[in-house]
């Protein structure tokens, strides 16, 4: 309950804190609370959370997981088909993003700041240029330099994504500096740090992390080349996540309120109970039906079935009880399923592109395999989690046969020459690819990767069908393929009309055709 209850406190703190920054919300002349009267600790719990359950797990990877074949949304006009408009950007851009996270990570810096609270200010700054990342990557060019400044840029003029990317650079830098600094406050973050509870160590690796993803982004970039990139990467991510005890997640309960945004929007009625597993990550995660993460990636719709079954004397997973439709698993969507920022498997999947890109395939191809298996340890404790009939038991209880099924999955990278590898025939980047696809389930990384990735004779090399005969983009304007990005919201077009309407993107459906800044291989 304690939880609970700093929750809500935090949550109502925010939202108070924010109007009152912003005087387009509020026609009156004196702020009916002053940001100023807020501790830091009260701060950063609310921007947390808000962060967390609003923005990390809420509507921007909600329509990209269904972008990308991971869910689908079975209703007429839906984000499976693309139809997205400015309306429905307006929460993410606005009540989510630039107000409740951002703008108090802006007061979060200056109190922290004037008080030497140093790990506040650099656990701001990290969640800061994290949500700044999403949005630039949602819609491009967005206002930095002169946003959350309303008094002195009531209509904030546009960043081009090149310096908004340098921006979340200084930043992530800064929170490094700060965590760095021997003049801290006596009073640290601890338990009102709901994401790693005042280990700053953890947070500095997780700048490190965020900065070698961010340099990955940037690959095929206007003025940037690959191995510049990637060699960049690889100098923060060498300070990075090291291993599954790095990895950055948002701890969900079963209290109420407090389950994880996926379980309420998808799993237990609270928003809609007919999103489910797409037969396009059904497709890909079940091929040769060994892969134990389908298991919880996936819930079985009648529990009584069995995960598995016998073929020819040979232990498979049931193509009957887990695919196309099955409602989201136990790994990420029951309600105290933890909500990853960042993962250790991500980051060797980093390098080992990164490595790929300079032409280091054997490094490549060890963090490939490095970044499988950590992905299946990480998965293992939810195999308990699963409905599981007695032959279930007797699979997943025994570690020989589980590691059998490990194996299985890795022989064919394991047994990879990389001197096999050609540029016609990338064996080895496009597994890393698709196992970052299966690794990053339910985040948003795939789509950013998806518009970034080089294509080969033609192909994306993340091979997916994801085309869409009945999107809107195709009855529109002929385009069968994936949106770009998503529409400038409306509240834009309505107060900042000026500056939005310098961008060079529509409005309406046909903005989603336009590629951001970084994305020039498509």
């Amino acid at each position: 309950m304690n939880k609970i209850n700093k929750y809500i406190l935090s949550f109502l703190l925010m939202i108070l804190i924010s109007l009152s920054s912003c005087d387009k919300f509020l026609d009156v002349n004196e702020d009916p609370v002053n940001p100023t009267s807020v501790n830091e600790a009260e701060l950063l719990t609310g921007i947390e959370a808000n962060f967390s359950f609003m923005v990390l797990g809420g509507y921007p990877v909600r329509v990209s997981s269904s972008w990308m074949g991971y869910t689908t949304y079975p209703i007429a006009q839906s984000y499976d088909d693309y139809y997205v408009t400015e309306n429905d950007a307006n929460n993410t851009w606005a009540s989510f993003s630039y107000t409740p996270v951002m703008n108090n990570c802006k007061i979060l810096v200056e109190q922290a700041e004037a008080k030497d609270k140093h790990y506040y200010a650099a656990i701001a700054k990290i969640i800061w240029a994290y949500n700044t990342s999403i949005l630039t990557d949602m819609f491009g060019n967005i206002p930095f330099t002169q946003a959350l400044d309303q008094t002195q840029y009531p209509f904030p003029v546009y960043d081009s994504q090149e310096v908004v990317y340098e921006n979340i650079q200084r930043l992530l830098d800064e929170a490094i500096a700060h965590i760095d600094n021997p003049n801290q406050s006596s009073e640290v973050p601890g338990a009102d740090d709901l994401i790693l509870n005042g280990d700053m160590q953890k947070w500095k690796k997780l700048a490190y992390s965020l900065k070698g993803r961010y340099y990955m982004r940037l690959t095929y970039a206007p003025g940037k080349t690959a191995a510049e990139q990637s060699q960049l990467a690889l100098n923060a991510l060498n300070q990075g996540l090291q291993s599954n005890d790095d990895n950055v997640m948002y701890k969900y309960s079963t209290d109420l309120l407090q389950e994880n945004p996926w379980n309420q929007y998808a799993v237990n009625g609270r928003w809609n109970d007919f999103t489910s597993i797409s037969g396009v990550y059904a497709q890909e995660i079940a091929t040769g039906l060994v892969d134990l993460r389908l298991i919880v990636h996936a819930r079985k719709e009648d529990p009584t079935r069995n995960s598995f079954e016998e073929q020819s004397g040979a232990l498979f997973l049931s193509s009957s009880t887990y695919g196309s439709g099955s409602p989201l698993g136990v790994m990420y969507a029951d309600p105290d399923s933890p909500l990853p920022y960042m993962l250790y498997s991500e980051v060797s999947f980093l390098k080992a592109e990164a490595n790929y890109l300079l032409g280091n395939k054997q490094a490549a191809k060890d963090n490939l395999i490095e970044g499988v298996l950590a992905d299946f340890d990480f998965v293992k404790p939810s195999f308990d989690k699963i409905a599981k009939t007695a032959l279930d038991d007797s699979v997943l209880n025994n570690p020989v046969i589980v590691q059998n099924f490990i194996d299985q999955y890795m022989f064919s990278i394991r047994g990879f020459n990389p001197a096999d590898d050609t540029e016609q025939d990338p064996f080895i980047y496009k597994r890393i690819a698709r196992e970052k696809y299966i690794a990053g389930f339910l985040t948003m990384e795939p789509y950013n990767d998806y518009r970034r990735y080089k294509k080969v004779n033609g192909e994306n090399i993340l091979d997916l069908n994801l085309e869409r005969s009945a999107s809107i983009l195709n009855i529109r304007f002929g385009y069968e393929g994936l949106p770009y990005r998503f529409p400038y919201p409306s509240s834009e077009w309505q107060y900042n009309a000026e500056n939005v309407g310098q961008q060079n993107v529509p409005l309406g459906y046909e903005s989603m055709t336009i590629p951001v800044w970084w994305d020039t291989t498509n």
